[in-house]
């Protein structure tokens, strides 16, 4: 499923974002006492997440990628102090899917491009609230690295002699990628918990070499709003 970023779907992104925000001073008022909370907690995630388009240089490259999607989430985390934890997080970003043209010599590509960044980082968990109440909210802290996965597939043409013939290739990049967000804790029993989580990953590397079209028209941010279930030890 894919949505154009201008689109309802993308727009709930921000949306949910702003509820959350707003909702921290509130958590921040005196609750009922509950049991403490795990140590550490393990959780999985759904999100719709939305990804700005790249770089487009006309008629070099035209048709940059960019829209909103499904996103899965995974996550582990422990406590370091009363209000410090450490965390690894892995999520497989949405699909994202444009139609694409590429001027060559002597002819250009007519692409359907498919993208999908797959962002793993560790980094800290900050408690803003009592982590020992029912509900708490914490700011997260990421840093790592994104998998870029790129497939065109389409045809080359050119004019003289004007042909058209089968195209195809895949693009797989390794780059540094960093993070930030907030996660609100709902305790629903002593050890299981629904998640409402907000994610910023802001990817590294050059999609645009100097002197050069940019290699794939993605952008670099991709923001995340999504639910999740937790299971603590």
């Amino acid at each position: 499923m894919i949505i154009r970023s201008g689109d309802m779907s993308a727009r709930g992104v921000y949306w949910l974002a702003a509820a959350m925000l707003l909702c921290v001073p509130r958590l921040a008022t005196p609750q009922s006492a509950v049991a403490a909370a795990p140590r550490a907690w393990v959780a999985v995630s759904a999100a719709i997440a939305s990804q700005a388009e790249g770089d487009e240089e006309c008629p070099n490259v035209c048709g940059p990628v960019g829209g909103a999607g499904l996103a899965i989430g995974l996550s582990a985390s422990a406590r370091l102090s009363p209000r410090t934890a450490v965390v690894v997080e892995g999520m497989l970003g949405p699909s994202l899917h444009a139609e694409q043209t590429r001027r060559l010599a002597g002819g250009f590509l007519e692409l359907s491009v498919q993208h999908r960044d797959v962002p793993v980082s560790g980094g800290l968990k900050f408690a803003l609230t009592n982590p020992d109440l029912a509900v708490s909210a914490h700011a997260v802290a990421l840093i790592g690295v994104s998998r870029r996965r790129t497939t065109l597939v389409g045809l080359r043409r050119t004019s003289f002699p004007p042909s058209a013939v089968a195209y195809e290739d895949t693009l797989v990049d390794l780059v540094p990628a960093f993070g930030a967000g907030m996660d609100v804790v709902m305790r629903v029993r002593h050890n299981v918990a629904f998640v409402p989580s907000l994610r910023a990953h802001f990817i590294g590397g050059d999609d645009t070499p100097s002197n050069q079209p940019p290699m794939r028209g993605v952008g670099w941010a991709l923001f995340a709003a999504g639910l999740g279930v937790a299971v603590g030890f």
